[in-house]
């Protein structure tokens, strides 16, 4: 099973239909268009965490296998997009739900990357296949940087 699909099949059997959106085809370029401008020097590269921007603060945590019981801690409690990635580029699905939902979603699902976005485009959080946890804006960067260090 693909890691859209494992996604799916979390969504409705934690019954997360009312708290997680999958947006349309249509939307999914448009949005990974708006992080990438945003938080990506090279949106053709694969793995996006390899090619974030420098001109904004980050940081990184070991998330020792465990970064999706994480993102509520990271995250602002807010309604934000969730981009299931894989190594096929840029053809990956965009779900909309909070942090805890998003935790729940991963908690039933096999590792994949992934990373998590504010709609307004204030932070970016990605869990990669080396097990880290990489942050982007202000607000995760110091959740982030307190994680670290306890």
């Amino acid at each position: 099973m693909n890691a859209d699909d494992a996604v799916r099949e979390a969504i409705a059997s934690l019954d997360l239909i009312d708290e997680a959106r999958e947006t349309s085809r249509d939307e999914v370029q448009p949005i990974l268009s708006r992080i990438a401008r945003e938080f990506v020097n090279d949106s053709r590269s694969v793995w996006w965490w390899q090619s974030l921007v420098d001109d904004k603060p980050s940081a990184e945590v070991d998330a020792q296998g465990a970064g999706h019981q994480f993102i509520p801690e990271l995250c602002p409690d807010e309604i934000c997009w969730f981009v299931v990635t894989d190594d096929q580029g840029s053809n990956w699905s965009v779900f909309e739900a909070k942090p805890s939902t998003i935790s729940a979603i991963l908690s039933n699902c096999h590792f994949f990357e992934y990373f998590v976005a504010s709609r307004d485009l204030d932070w970016i959080v990605f869990e990669n296949h080396h097990d880290l946890i990489i942050g982007m804006g202000d607000s995760v960067v110091d959740r982030i940087t307190r994680l670290s260090n306890s």
